[in-house]
């Protein structure tokens, strides 16, 4: 890949960010979504759920859970639900009858989040490269690193921020 670039004083000439300097944005996001994934596996589950796992997160793993046991999305196990991300609610479904344990769920789809977060930000960063904006992929890094200690954990948004960095 060629140095991408941003202005210096040359009437609008770009000149070469360094790979060194490209490379060491996506590294620290890495690092960082990295060390979320691992908090969101290894922590006391109340500091996750507290610190990373937003409350609304409990309503997708309950949906999930009762879908997969019963056949039909329901969070009461009585009446069907609806007001879900459907693409999200059919991940969680699909993977609650491989399971068993509702701690253990509601960790690895949330630590997904990250994984999924991070995946969206390379995407992106890799896309702004290309089309040389090295300043806006750098600065899509640094922001996606700090997403990634303040995102929702085990909510859709990390996969529709996963699909919309696909689509563009």
């Amino acid at each position: 890949m060629e140095p991408i670039s941003t202005t210096n004083g040359n009437a609008g000439k770009e000149c070469a960010a360094p790979a060194w300097e490209r490379a060491g944005v996506v590294t620290v996001f890495g690092v960082i979504a990295g060390a979320v994934a691992v908090l969101l596996l290894l922590a006391p589950m109340r500091d996750v759920v507290l610190r990373f796992v937003h409350d609304d997160a409990f309503y997708y793993f309950g949906v999930a859970r009762g879908w997969s046991r019963l056949g039909f999305p329901t969070f009461d196990g009585i009446n069907p639900t609806n007001g879900y991300h459907p693409l999200w609610q059919w991940l969680l479904a699909t993977a609650a009858g491989g399971v068993a344990n509702a701690e253990t769920f509601a960790r690895v789809f949330s630590a997904l989040g990250a994984m999924f977060l991070a995946a969206g930000t390379v995407i992106m960063a890799r896309r702004l490269a290309r089309e040389g904006k090295a300043l806006s992929e750098m600065t899509y890094g640094w922001v996606g690193g700090t997403l990634a200690l303040a995102t929702i954990y085990g909510m859709e948004s990390a996969l529709a921020a996963l699909m919309l960095a696909l689509a563009i």
